[in-house]
């Protein structure tokens, strides 16, 4: 076995509470956890509000930092829709209801203007919503992209693809770029992204977003092909169709994870986001807000660039509502140890989630038929023994110790609490997951 590149976060400590500021989540030990929204979206692509609108309100429910990341656009240059009654069929335009609910939520700081019969309103550049928002240590807007390449045809299998990938704290716009495969799409635009973040690369980083739609439309052999990918979402809106009998976003993970620790590549971590594009009345609701975050440990200055940094070495936790108190990933003890923040009258457990070292390498594909011809998809066989429970713990508090031959452990805090929402491949119930303790003893 080749030597194995481990994750780089050590005993760590962690804590969130909705709302707190980032005072209320600093710890004994000097570390500080900032609530982050890695993916959301405005009036830039096809969300339904302006940009104030989306920033204001994750600004309002506590979070320490967001990115927004629009479709192929990065918030620059003048821009002005017209109101229209109505918002009409996707993309979407600027309707009067979320205009109104703008001016209210901004004290009227939106800015419109009236030519004849219309009015205008102006859609703020990421410049400027920095200068309106940004509070040293207290609120950070990052800039980001969804890089989205649509309409896909691959030449190695049938049906009709999408791939979105995000960029965090670059401020430039990338064209979205399509290959003959997946493999040589996910390529593509990587390499456009490496190129443009060459000088430092840790101050950035590229992810890729909800695998599972439309139709596992990112295979994990793709993403496997791609070893400098490191980042994906765990958990996303969920899927527009049912693909669980396919295979879980949780093997997606532990597939890619145990293959690329055998062939000694980078671990891949799994995030969380909400993918918003409503902001009125949309906490908890589809592509709403408050729905997937990270926790990501960022002492000193939170800047982008530290909070990217973080983001590459593991150093957060992915959740859609549970709280972690602690997490502890210990390398030399070889023991990763979970302790939930427990609310009243909801039970939990904590599964912890390995890959012996002899696991099946083998590779073989199926095809799944569908309804609609575009959603027909030819995907890998993810063996049984990949990614399996070796220890489930029913309470608030557990620990694991990596045995000789375990590849890594990683855990999944699932609470009987109902999640807010309910989609395919979205999480039934409220849960959160730490990044994979690489056992850096393996002979």
């Amino acid at each position: 076995m080749k030597k194995i590149i481990p994750n780089m976060v050590s005993a760590t400590a962690l804590a969130l509470c909705m709302g707190c500021s980032t005072t209320d989540m600093e710890q004994p030990d000097g570390k500080v956890w900032r609530k982050g929204a890695l993916h959301c979206h405005t009036l830039w692509s096809d969300g339904r509000s302006l940009p104030e609108t989306a920033v204001q309100t994750y600004k309002n429910l506590g979070y320490d930092f967001m990115c927004i990341s629009d479709h192929n656009v990065y918030p620059e240059g003048d821009l002005w829709l017209p109101v229209q009654r109505e918002t009409g069929p996707w993309p979407c335009n600027l309707g009067s209801v979320e205009y109104e609910h703008a001016k209210k939520l901004m004290k009227g700081n939106v800015i419109s203007k009236k030519i004849s019969f219309r009015t205008y309103v102006k859609l703020r550049t990421m410049k400027e919503l920095q200068e309106l928002f940004n509070e040293e240590d207290k609120f950070l807007l990052v800039p980001g992209e969804e890089i989205t390449v649509m309409g896909l045809k691959f030449n190695d299998r049938p049906g009709t693809y999408q791939n979105h990938f995000n960029v965090f704290n670059i401020a430039k716009t990338f064209p979205p770029l399509s290959g003959k495969t997946g493999t040589e799409t996910v390529k593509k635009n990587f390499e456009q992204y490496k190129k443009a973040v060459n000088s430092n690369p840790a101050h950035s980083f590229f992810m890729v977003n909800h695998p599972y739609s439309w139709a596992w439309d990112v295979d994990p052999v793709t993403v496997l092909d791609n070893p400098e990918i490191t980042h994906f979402e765990i958990c996303n809106n969920g899927s527009s169709i049912p693909v669980d009998h396919i295979f879980s976003a949780e093997k997606f993970w532990d597939f890619i994870l145990a293959l690329r620790l055998d062939r000694g590549q980078n671990i891949i971590y799994g995030t969380a986001t909400d993918d918003s594009h409503f902001y009125i009345d949309a906490v908890g609701k589809y592509s709403g807000n408050n729905l997937g975050w990270v926790m990501v440990n960022c002492p000193g200055k939170m800047t982008g660039n530290s909070l990217a940094e973080a983001l590459n070495r593991g150093d957060f936790y992915a959740t859609n509502g549970v709280i972690l108190e602690d997490v502890t990933l210990d390398s030399n003890a070889k023991t990763l140890t979970v302790k939930v923040k427990a609310e009243k009258n909801v039970n939990y457990q904590i599964r912890f989630i390995v890959t012996n070292k002899n696991f099946d390498r083998s590779i073989e594909y199926r095809e799944f038929p569908a309804k609609e011809p575009k959603y027909t998809r030819k995907l890998p066989i993810i063996p049984e023994n990949i990614g399996t429970t070796a220890l489930t713990v029913k309470g608030s508090e557990g620990s694991y110790k990596l045995k000789d031959d375990d590849l890594y452990v990683r855990a999944i805090v699932i609470s009987d609490k109902k999640s807010r929402f309910q989609a395919p491949l979205y999480p039934e119930t409220e849960c959160a997951w730490t990044q994979p303790l690489v056992n850096k003893h393996l002979k």
